[in-house]
């Protein structure tokens, strides 16, 4: 089978994950232990990987001298790192020895008497934070350490007027406080204020019932389900389209996802190729020993095979949006308006059971109270360069000969050829090509009715500006989907790029 088409093979995908998955669990159960108890660290990952190995595999005494670990970092797939370290007998005294190292970590044990503390503590917590650092320097932390923290651990002390930090350290013999018996993590001062807050600003707020369930005020419960800070009660998922599944929204992609049973790249047209060709990508490749090299994309073996692809997205036939006002939304916009109203579908605050425009309306007690918060990545994009294209292309593929347009097209075949060059019949397709053309152009006899394969006459006629650009770039995708749903609440937009 070749390996191109192996790129979108689940079923091979799934005989892969399972005659690798002992494998996987032998060699990284170990290292992924302590990330699986405290969670995502980011770039302390690796490294906590690497403790949770000596704890637990140097602990067992199984990570003898002459054996290897590989580290492999990476970072959003745009930067990746793998070195090798190997295990050896320290050959001078004071270096630690994997035993060493695996006594003094004891991370099974000390992750193993942690304490497990309301999580109204770490609301209260980060607004302390929160507000000493509004506050500026000087700044004097006001953080329980007695107790709350282990022997040995760092923590700040004081920032000075000039902004230099100072810190302390937890006595090497200090002595945890037995569990329940540690105090608040938040100090008064935080919680007096919080109650004045709760007075003053009549908003619905985490920070109040925590603040009030902590010091007592009312049941947890009770106070919980009359005010919460947040609750999500309608969501959607737009995705890109596999060979499977045809619609963005189709109603299955979040159990689809959720089961990992969903195929969201497929296979690209050679259309798409040729585009791609055509933008002269040059790829840098880096070699080991820091050595790097500028290498150009010249034919189609060398650019992607797959990706994620929209499919397709109708706002008229879906949701009634008229016409009109759906071609003055570019793609992103048109992706945020579906999803805002399959969100409230979701919700049940519209019945959304056909593409009449009322059933996406929401009712009037909703309305003031509903907003939208339109989140893109360089919204208006592709607007902006489609409209450059279109104006380009009339001004040289579309006011181009058809004799250019042949010669045009057959350098193009010989790009993608493997020996740079073009069989003899094809040859002489494109010679008769082009004598039918200059006897077309030159005004010879044209009785056959082929003209029109020829023609120098652009097929899209001359570029005239469309005045719905305008719309498109002006990111009214908020706005857009308020006016449809009837939100009459804040509304805003914010570009997502990370």
């Amino acid at each position: 089978k070749p390996i191109e088409e192996t790129y979108a093979d689940k079923a091979l995908e799934g005989t892969l994950k399972s005659v690798s998955k002992s494998s996987y669990a032998q060699r990284l159960t170990d290292s992924n232990a302590a990330s699986k108890i405290v969670g995502n660290t980011y770039t302390a990952s690796v490294f906590m990987g690497i403790a949770s190995l000596i704890d637990r595999v140097g602990g067992r005494g199984d990570l003898t001298p002459g054996k290897s670990v590989v580290v492999f970092s990476y970072g959003s797939g745009a930067l990746a790192t793998m070195y090798r370290l190997h295990v050896r007998q320290p050959t001078s005294s004071g270096v630690c020895t994997i035993e060493d190292m695996a006594k003094k970590l004891s991370l099974t044990e000390r992750l193993a008497s942690r304490e497990e503390v309301d999580p109204s503590e770490l609301d209260l917590a980060l607004e302390t934070r929160a507000r000493m650092h509004r506050g500026g320097a000087p700044y004097s932390p006001v953080y329980p350490t007695d107790g709350r923290m282990f022997p040995g651990t760092y923590y700040l002390n004081g920032i000075d007027s000039k902004w230099v930090r100072s810190y302390s350290r937890v006595p090497l013999d200090a002595e945890p406080a037995p569990p329940g018996k540690a105090g608040m993590l938040a100090p008064p001062i935080v919680l007096r204020l919080a109650k004045q807050d709760a007075v003053s600003t009549p908003v619905t707020g985490m920070l109040d019932v925590l603040t009030r369930t902590v010091t007592g005020n009312g049941d947890k419960l009770t106070e919980a389900k009359r005010r919460v800070a947040c609750v999500i009660t309608g969501t959607s998922a737009g995705l890109p389209c596999g060979d499977d599944v045809g619609e963005v929204f189709d109603p299955s992609n979040l159990q689809r996802l959720v089961e990992g049973k969903m195929q969201c790249i497929r296979h690209i047209s050679g259309s798409l190729k040729m585009e791609m060709l055509d933008k002269n990508v040059v790829q840098l490749v880096k070699y080991p020993g820091g050595k790097s090299e500028r290498v150009p994309v010249k034919s189609d073996k060398d650019v992607i095979k797959v990706a994620a692809q929209l499919g397709s997205l109708d706002l008229f036939g879906s949701y009634g949006v008229p016409e009109g006002l759906a071609e003055t939304m570019d793609i992103a916009a048109q992706v945020a308006v579906a999803a805002g109203l399959e969100a409230l579908k979701s919700a049940g605050l519209v019945p959304g059971r056909s593409n009449d425009p009322s059933e996406w309306k929401l009712l009037e007690q909703y309305r003031d109270t509903t907003g939208v918060v339109y989140a893109s990545s360089f919204p208006a994009m592709d607007a902006a360069v489609g409209e450059c294209m279109k104006f380009l292309q009339s001004k040289t593929v579309g006011a181009a000969t058809a004799e250019r347009l042949v010669f045009t097209l057959r350098n193009r075949l010989l790009r993608v050829s493997p020996d740079r060059t073009l069989a003899d019949d094809d040859e002489a397709a494109f010679a008769r090509l082009l004598s039918r053309v200059r006897e077309v152009e030159g005004g010879g006899d044209t009785s056959s009715g082929d003209e029109a394969s020829v023609s120098s006459t652009a097929s899209t006629g001359p570029y005239e500006f469309d005045r719905k650009f305008l719309f498109r770039v002006l990111v009214l995708g908020n706005a857009q989907l308020a006016q449809l749903a009837g939100c009459r609440g804040p509304n805003t937009q914010t570009n997502a790029a990370c």
